[in-house]
């Protein structure tokens, strides 16, 4: 399976409604919903080859307001992929707040 749709999986695992990059204008859900993208490729390469190939992932939660119920399930569900750093932002313009993760894909449980 390919890294995006293992990551798609186990991020959609929380229940909560997601999409690669961004809603087409006008077609995002009511919040909460989260947004995903590929931050690095992760490619690394010596002697001509490929060496290692461990792709870093953002993954964006929005909510109107901080829900711990909420946020325990999208970590929950990242738990699955594996270890992953936080930061919060409030997004006054959007009234709402984003919380994201950055993550390397390594193929865990969902690859």
């Amino acid at each position: 399976m390919r890294d995006d749709a293992s990551v798609f999986s186990a991020l959609s695992a929380s229940g909560i409604p997601g999409t690669r990059h961004a809603w087409p204008k006008g077609n995002a859900p009511d919040l909460p919903w989260f947004t995903y993208d590929l931050e690095d490729d992760g490619l690394m390469t010596a002697d001509d080859s490929n060496w290692s190939n461990l792709p870093v992932y953002r993954a964006s939660l929005y909510e109107r307001t901080r829900d711990p119920e909420t946020e325990a399930a999208f970590e929950q569900a990242l738990s699955a992929i594996g270890p992953h750093t936080r930061e919060e932002y409030d997004l006054d313009d959007e009234k709402c707040v984003m919380t994201t993760y950055t993550f390397t894909f390594t193929g865990g449980s969902n690859g």
